[in-house]
This record gives C-alpha cells, structure tokens and sequence, in this order.
C-alpha cells in the first residue's frame, strides 16, 4: 500500500542504500504525490526542508513507512529541496485529497454513471485508461504557447473554454498520456484533450475513500 496525501510517515533509508542519509528516522508529512515518465515521487515535509523520495518497486526492505502500515519499496532520490511554490501549494491546501465528485452530478449515482460513461467513451477512441486511482488535477507544460497549466476537475481547460469533466491516465501501450475530458471533449462528443507524460509535471488525485 502506498502512502497517501496527509499521511504521517517514518523515514528509515537501510544503510546499504544511503549510509549517510540525515534524515534516517525523522518523521514527517506526505504533502505531494508526482508521477511522471520515470517514476512516482513522494514529498515528505520536515520540521526545516522538503525531500523527495522516489518508488521503484524494488527488494528491498522499504524505507518509507506510514503510522501503521510499511508501504511498498522506496528508494531515496538525490533530490532534495526547500519547499517551492508547488510543495507550499500542496502543504497549504492539500493536507487532504478532495473528495470525488462529477461537475453538476446531482449524486453519486450519477457521477459514477458519468465518469464510466466517458471512460468508455475514451475506450473505443484510445484504448484502454485506468480507473483508480482518480485523478483530481493534473498540472502540465503546453509546448504550443510555451506556458505551464494546471486543470483540475470543474476548472476551466486552457484553449477549449470549457470544464474538466474527468482525468485519467491512459494504460495502452500505444498512448504514454492523460486524457482530459470535457462536454465536447469526449463527454457528449468529439476526442479528449491529450497530454503526454513527459510533459506532465505534477499530478493530484482524489480520496480513495470517496468513491
């Protein structure tokens, strides 16, 4: 089981991997979750600093634990930082993912019937996307304008003029991106907005528990 956003997590880096690592034994708090082409990348906040950690399933006892539960192999990254806007951003506001939810869905029901419906809809066009875990926002660069976006579910998709129905990550082979979908972007009609992996900078999901 991987860490989540908000978990309370226990550092403890084996020697064999990183005998001089000074953070061994701290405790602090998940405040991001990134994945991108090379991997998913977790930032554990600290009294004074920022250090991100990187998750290759790997056998190796796990460095990373949570409060009652060891999650599955981490491995140290050389990255570590200070906290930057994007870490503040995630620390301020994202203590906790934000509950599913489908823009003007009047209930559950509905929402789940929507975000299947559209997934299917992708389906026939793209090929297979994965369903869990849902995606909340996806923050990207956009080559085209030369500009970074972030889109989150209900917000406003940069040169479509319309809002994010529902994200999700593509699991076919043939397509390495995530799919952005509005009512004329593959909602009612037409095909999503498409934005490859490598270009994707930091990616949010929604409670697991929400839906």
């Amino acid at each position: 089981m991987y860490p989540r956003l908000g978990d309370r997590v226990r550092i403890d880096i084996p020697d064999e991997l990183d005998p001089d690592f000074e953070w061994h034994g701290e405790h602090g708090l998940v405040i991001g979750i990134h994945e991108d082409v090379s991997g998913r990348f977790y930032t554990v906040g600290l009294e004074r600093y920022c250090i991100v950690i990187d998750a290759h399933l790997r056998d190796l006892r796990p460095p990373l634990y949570a409060a009652t539960q060891p999650s599955t192999c981490l491995i140290p990254s050389s990255r570590r930082k200070d906290m930057d806007e994007d870490l503040f951003h995630l620390a301020k506001n994202k203590a906790t993912m934000p509950e599913f939810f489908i823009p003007h869905a009047e209930d559950a029901d509905e929402a789940e019937e929507v975000f299947e419906a559209t997934a299917k809809f992708v389906e026939k066009q793209r090929g297979e996307v994965k369903r869990e875990p849902r995606i909340y926002s996806v923050k990207y660069y956009d080559g085209d304008t030369d500009q970074t976006y972030e889109v989150s579910v209900g917000g406003n998709v940069p040169k479509v003029g319309e809002p994010a129905i529902s994200i999700y990550e593509s699991a076919s082979d043939s397509f390495d991106v995530y799919y952005i979908c509005t009512l004329n972007r593959a909602v009612a009609q037409g095909v999503p907005v498409m934005i490859g992996k490598n270009n994707v900078k930091r990616v949010e999901y929604f409670d697991e528990e929400s839906y």
